[in-house]
């Protein structure tokens, strides 16, 4: 199977496999005017070190050869592989908190939606939310991560695109080439957390207008900038309607919940983050 893949002249794509239930990562090596640089470093794990190690020897290049690392936002399965080999990485400011400790950040949000929860589902999801934070814990950073600015991407010959939602934080970048390194701003994979859907969705417009011929998301495939956009909208939208519908028969958090996803979700270990997509809909929908 081939791990290394060329995206464009400058660019190689190179896809960490998932672990302890994360799902794979794109990672990107382009080449600058000013050295080797990542978008993105996967987790911190050993089993991606040395995998990212080994795809960097195909190309005669190894972690000395890195010049700095670009995150597109903080959360563990982006920053973790740059905290773990002490290479500079640039984070926007705003997601400094989550790249620190993304399980501090996570309980935080959670035990806000617990709030408006009786006592029974306060306890399921209590408990469901201790087996994301045990699984979770291992991969916090605890790293001083540099301050990311235009300025600094422009010395990489990258175009800096804040494109909030997803966290406050998410960015994307655009190289000469016009590829354009998304994150999790569009994915074809899973559903993305989203934890502001009005900023989301104005970061969607941004993206419509990006001067970019490519989408390199951090998961899943390479996609075609104005489908990989649509494709977003009708997925969020769609599930706005059903918050909205939701609402005409209940204003409990957890009936909507059950409403739009299934009792069935409600019953497993996603229960805390499908209460926190609710609530962010929610607070859209009364909102707007």
């Amino acid at each position: 199977m081939q791990i290394v893949k060329r995206v464009d002249a400058s660019t190689h794509l190179i896809e960490l496999k998932p672990v302890d239930r994360f799902q794979g990562v794109n990672v990107y090596l382009v080449n600058t005017q000013k050295g080797w640089i990542l978008i993105d470093s996967g987790l911190n794990c050993e089993e991606h070190e040395k995998q990212l190690e080994k795809e960097l020897k195909t190309l005669a290049l190894s972690f000395g050869d890195i010049e700095a690392v670009f995150l597109t936002h903080g959360h563990p399965d982006h920053v973790g592989l740059a905290s773990r080999l002490r290479i500079k990485a640039y984070l926007e400011s705003k997601d400094r908190q989550i790249a620190k400790s993304y399980s501090r950040f996570l309980k935080t949000k959670i035990e806000s939606v617990i709030q408006e929860l009786n006592e029974e589902q306060a306890q399921k999801v209590r408990h469901a939310l201790d087996k994301i934070l045990n699984r979770i814990r291992a991969f916090d950073s605890f790293y001083p991560f540099y301050a990311l600015s235009s300025k600094i991407a422009e010395e990489y010959a990258l175009t800096l695109i804040r494109t909030p939602g997803h966290t406050p934080g998410s960015v994307c970048y655009i190289n000469s080439y016009k590829t354009a390194f998304v994150g999790d701003s569009v994915i074809d994979t899973a559903s993305v957390l989203l934890l502001d859907l009005k900023a989301y969705f104005n970061s969607l417009k941004t993206l419509r207008s990006v001067n970019a011929s490519l989408f390199a998301p951090a998961h899943g495939g390479l996609l075609e900038p104005t489908s990989g956009v649509q494709m977003m909208e009708r997925k969020y939208h769609k599930r706005l309607r059903a918050c909205v519908r939701a609402l005409d028969k209940s204003r409990n958090l957890w009936k909507v919940a059950e409403f739009v996803y299934g009792k069935e979700l409600l019953n497993g270990e996603l229960l805390p983050l499908i209460l926190l997509q609710t609530k962010t809909f929610l607070t859209f929908a009364q909102k707007n």
